[in-house]
């Protein structure tokens, strides 16, 4: 992923990269994001544990912790 970012900030083309470790680029002006209107398929993301009943304070506390970070992305969609 590196090799392509390093490749667009050179100016050898544009490439599809999810904004999730682009923003800061963005944000910085190193990159510019171009065709606005079009976009990749959305991606999906899975929190995956071994089943029990209950989950455990440390998976809790995880869950939690994950959902915060995602909520203050401005790259995060949530799907409803």
């Amino acid at each position: 992923m590196v090799f392509r970012q390093s490749l667009v900030r050179s100016g050898a083309g544009i490439a599809l990269l999810p904004l999730s470790i682009i923003q800061h680029e963005i944000k910085s002006g190193a990159l510019k994001r171009v065709l606005h209107q079009w976009s990749g398929q959305p991606r999906e993301i899975f929190l995956i544990w071994p089943y029990q009943r209950t989950l455990s304070v440390r998976a809790k506390c995880f869950q939690e912790e994950l959902l915060a970070f995602l909520d203050e992305q401005t790259w995060f969609v949530p799907e409803n």
